[in-house]
């Protein structure tokens, strides 16, 4: 539940609201995920993954995930474009698929020794 709360303060409680609970972990629908990885970007956190599931009941079933790398020695404020660019990408690959859900992943600099 901390993790949620914390969660909720970065994107705000409207757009924590939109999480389903699958796994015990967050995701959203392709539009509310757009919306997540940038208040996250926005707020100076990186995005380092994306997972794509379908849900099963309340737990959820793996279906791709992202891979990309975005090179942190260009400084914090570029890699964490970078990698939203990418997660946003990853997004709108795999938004069309039926009852897609997006788990993510994301970083504060002080958690990476950037």
């Amino acid at each position: 539940m901390q993790l949620r709360k914390r969660c909720s303060a970065i994107i705000g409680p409207d757009l924590a609201a939109k999480a389903l609970q699958l796994s015990g972990e967050d995701a959203w629908e392709p539009a509310s995920c757009r919306e997540v990885i940038s208040k996250l970007r926005d707020s100076g956190l990186a995005v380092v993954g994306v997972e794509l599931w379908n849900p099963q009941g309340s737990d959820a079933k793996w279906i791709a995930s992202s891979n990309y790398n975005c090179p942190e020695s260009s400084g914090w404020p570029a890699y964490v474009r970078c990698c939203a660019e990418h997660a946003l990408a990853f997004v709108d690959r795999f938004g069309d698929e039926p009852e897609a859900l997006f788990n993510l992943s994301w970083s504060a600099e002080t958690e990476t020794g950037a």
